[in-house]
């Protein structure tokens, strides 16, 4: 991994692996050096940190969205205990309730 220098308000500072690169204030006219470079040059022109930086402005703006762990659905019991709506095609208990928790009035209430 290279280690850069940077000229930052008229010193030279590092060495700075690309990630610390931002956090040391680094710009893209900030003068840059490392080894294998044969002078100073700007960081938006040394093809690393020009790609660093592209990478890390697109990744601000296209955060990946955090998809919450759905919980798993179980399966459906093969046998029912008695009263649980079992032989009822409205799907109500022995306490009146039906299986998604509603309460159920008998269509006979509802006569006039």
């Amino acid at each position: 991994m290279a280690l850069y220098f940077a000229m930052i308000d008229g010193e030279r500072r590092g060495p700075f692996t690309l990630d610390a690169l931002h956090e040391a204030g680094v710009t893209p006219d900030t003068y840059v050096w490392s080894k294998g470079m044969s002078d100073w040059e700007q960081a938006a022109d040394v093809a690393d940190i020009c790609r660093y930086y592209r990478q890390r402005i697109f990744d601000k703006l296209h955060p990946v969205p955090i998809v919450a762990e759905q919980p798993a659905v179980p399966e459906a019991e093969e046998t029912r205990e008695a009263g649980d709506g079992v032989g009822d095609p409205e799907g109500v208990g022995a306490a009146g309730k039906r299986q998604d928790g509603a309460v159920h009035c008998p269509s006979s209430i509802h006569a006039a």
